[in-house]
């Protein structure tokens, strides 16, 4: 297999991890097949993923990965590790990478896994599985990630906010996609994500006119923004009114919540009122890693996985991702599981998604995502790229953080000191 024209020099370590990676994914994949089948004809809700998240970790236990604690206090999240670090190179200073694969696996109450969330999870397992054949070989840690649901937030983004992926140089993901959007971009064929804000607000009695002044000073204000950004208001029961803040930027988000409350605080005195704000967190927008996509999309072509052609589209919606996306590089890929033209959320895509040829696709998927894994567990230069180009992105949203390291992070100690090599060992990687 020729290597990607970004990629180093191909040493022998190097293809040594690759081919193990691929090798391991061959040997598992019936299991895993086996593992998202049971996974598919047992759906569980959102925020009750209970025997999903035991199938998973028992899977994960079994190829060497450790459990450790649960994301948030999320009694549905998981995070299991599989570490192969080299004490002398510890001795020396170095950090080995530290890679993470998220995993979602809840399911429609009524219609079951009508995403595709089994592959989802059968993908991250076989990306875990190859990764921790390649760090076997050139070193490293890998942690897979499950990722609950819930019908009243995002679990996602509650891990994030607790600033879970920090620890992370790099999170990988694959996701099956319809006809036209497995692109292996993250969130719609360009890749980009709007910022958003959800909620309510109620005044203390129905109030048409208030409602109306309202409406009418957001119309006004849209309109000074000058902008993509929007912001909509919709009559519910009573005197509630749903709110839906959406703009290109988490910071512009922000400006129009707070406008957004002072002004409908106004207007509620001024017509003897009071008004009572619940909007959810902000959802920032994605900031999608290209270099590590572009790496696993030139292995794609290696492989023949089938992909569609990228399309430029306008800014999808609002996700969890962009949380994850901002504090570590993040990939996302999305691939097609057919020709068959349906949407997701019908129990349409459901069944397509259980088919032995999504599956084929999901193994390639997972081949393809784990080789460019490969390489950013063995490319210091590679992982350096991909955190400089979101320091960049973060810089550009008047956001500052400081460069990763991977080099003299521990002391070092003499070879023969008493307590250099236990301790340089025992150091967190």
């Amino acid at each position: 297999m020729s290597a990607p024209r970004e990629s180093a020099k191909i040493t022998p370590y190097l293809s040594r991890a690759q081919d193990d990676a691929r090798s391991a994914i061959e040997a598992a994949w019936p299991e895993i097949v086996a593992l998202a089948g049971e996974i598919f004809h047992d759906p569980e809700p959102p925020g009750a993923e209970v025997r999903t998240v035991d199938r998973l970790t028992d899977a994960l236990v079994t190829h060497g990965f450790t459990v450790e604690d649960k994301p948030a206090g999320l009694p549905t999240a998981f995070h299991a590790t599989y570490r192969h670090l080299d004490s002398e190179q510890m001795r020396k200073g170095l950090r080995h990478p530290h890679l993470g694969i998220i995993a979602t696996y809840d399911a429609d109450p009524r219609l079951g896994h009508t995403y595709g969330r089994q592959l989802r999870a059968a993908v991250a397992v076989g990306t875990a599985v190859a990764l921790a054949a390649a760090a076997r070989v050139i070193n490293g840690s890998i942690s897979v990630v499950g990722c609950p649901a819930d019908a009243d937030g995002d679990p996602m983004l509650e891990i994030a906010e607790h600033g879970f992926f920090e620890q992370f140089d790099a999170v990988l993901a694959a996701r099956p996609a319809p006809v036209g959007l497995g692109a292996f971009f993250t969130t719609d064929s360009s890749g980009h994500t709007l910022a958003g804000r959800d909620g309510t607000l109620r005044f203390s009695a129905h109030e048409p006119a208030a409602v109306a002044q309202l409406t009418s000073a957001v119309d006004e204000y849209l309109a000074s923004l000058g902008s993509d950004a929007a912001l909509l208001l919709e009559e519910a029961a009573g005197s509630t009114l749903r709110v839906s803040i959406r703009a290109p930027f988490a910071q512009q988000v922000h400006e129009i919540s707070t406008w957004l409350l002072a002004r409908a605080d106004d207007v509620a005195t001024a017509h003897g009122l009071t008004v009572h704000a619940e909007l959810r967190r902000t959802v920032p927008e994605m900031l999608v890693s290209r270099v590590i996509i572009r790496r696993a999309r030139t292995y794609a072509g290696s492989i023949r996985l089938r992909l569609d052609d990228p399309r430029k589209s306008p800014a999808g919606p609002p996700t969890a991702w962009g949380a994850v996306s901002q504090q570590t590089p993040t990939a996302d890929a999305w691939f097609p599981i057919g020709d068959v033209p349906v949407d997701w959320g019908t129990e349409q895509f459901a069944v397509l998604s259980n088919t032995p040829a999504a599956y084929e696709q999901a193994r390639l998927t997972a081949t393809a995502v784990a080789l460019a894994g490969v390489d950013l567990l063995a490319d210091m230069s590679f992982r350096a790229i991909a955190d400089n180009q979101l320091i960049i992105a973060l810089g550009k949203r008047g956001i500052q953080r400081s460069h990763r390291r991977w080099t003299g992070i521990h002391p070092v100690f003499p070879k023969n000191s008493p307590n250099g090599e236990t301790t340089a060992a025992a150091a967190p990687d």
